[in-house]
């Protein structure tokens, strides 16, 4: 993995969010329906879920990867 500058992200790189002020959730970015989204295993529904990357989301957003080959 190599790290990219945020305002690069696309479908398919690794993201790194902030819970509670510290580094501690994965998702997985992807296209949801025209826009950027997330695929993430989310504790409150218990499941794997897939949304839109919002607003609340992107203030956590710290650092994202994409896959080296």
């Amino acid at each position: 993995l190599a790290e990219i500058p945020i305002d690069e992200a696309r479908a398919g790189d690794l993201a790194l969010f902030k819970v509670r002020e510290n580094p501690q959730h994965l998702a997985i970015l992807s296209d949801y329906e025209g826009t950027l989204g997330m695929i993430h295993s989310f504790a409150p529904s218990r499941r794997v879920v897939e949304h839109r990357l919002d607003d609340d989301w992107k203030l956590r957003l710290l650092k994202v990867f994409r896959w080296q080959q």
